[in-house]
């Protein structure tokens, strides 16, 4: 791991790996925004989901507030509590364009690639939770070459 070196070197190993992570067992991450960037095939999914059912696409800057929302939560947030009832329908149309655009729509950041790797050969297990489906993380991991360096995915 290529880091900047500072007056806090004495805080890392030869490994790269700060010293509270030391006595860690396992380390987590979420997945959006944290190891990858997969707003645009989100924005993707959320306006293809709003227009089959009869609504506006949103603008990306409302969308992006409700990443990480649990997808029917994400309509209410952008359409309104009146449909709420369209939720699961709004899902099934979101899932639909995921699997079609997602993995292409997503880029994970640089230094997952790094992290990710240096943790696991340190002897840490490594995990990702996420509200996405273990499939589609599962797909973009192995095309980022670091499945295999991951124990978890819940």
């Amino acid at each position: 791991m290529k880091r900047n070196v500072s007056a806090n070197d004495a805080l890392y190993g030869d490994n790269g790996v700060h010293t509270s992570l030391w006595d860690a067992k396992a380390v987590l991450f979420d997945f959006d925004f944290t190891l990858a960037d997969s707003s645009v095939g989100i924005i993707a999914c959320i306006n293809y989901g709003l227009t089959k059912l009869g609504l506006p696409e949103a603008p990306d800057d409302n969308i992006m507030k409700t990443i990480g929302l649990y997808i029917p939560e994400a309509l209410v947030a952008l359409a309104g509590e009146e449909y709420r009832p369209k939720g699961q329908e709004f899902f099934g149309y979101f899932t639909e364009k995921a699997d079609e655009v997602m993995a292409d729509g997503t880029d994970i950041f640089p230094a997952a690639e790094t992290v990710i790797p240096t943790l696991a050969d340190c002897g840490l297990s490594v995990g990702i939770v996420s509200t996405k489906y273990r499939y589609r993380i599962e797909s973009m991991m192995e095309d980022a070459g670091l499945l295999g360096h991951l124990d978890v995915i819940i």
